[in-house]
């Protein structure tokens, strides 16, 4: 079930002062689209809570935010999934006008 990130930060209050989750999320956000490929344990490491609790607010993400996330092995992080569609489809392109 696909709740609000209102409630899913909520969950997160602390004595009245929200730790906040969105603030997570955006920080997350914008390391993937600065190509820095964060990962949960960066995350964790950042706002100081557990590695679960990274990986919960990446699921979220992905899976309640749609956010176009891809898991990257090689560099043991996350990038923006759709720029690498892009990246793909303009290297296609390239070679493909190199071959006319």
């Amino acid at each position: 079930m696909q709740g609000s990130l209102n409630e899913y930060a909520r969950k997160f209050n602390k004595g009245g002062v929200l730790i906040s989750a969105y603030q997570r999320i955006i920080w997350f956000h914008n390391r993937v689209v600065e190509n820095a490929y964060p990962n949960a344990g960066t995350l964790a490491e950042q706002f100081e809570i557990s590695n679960r609790q990274a990986q919960r607010d990446i699921e979220y993400m992905r899976d309640s935010m749609n956010a176009p996330l891809l898991y990257c092995v090689r560099k043991r992080g996350y990038e923006d999934l759709i720029h690498r569609v892009h990246s793909m489809h303009t290297t296609v392109l390239a070679h493909g006008a190199e071959q006319l």
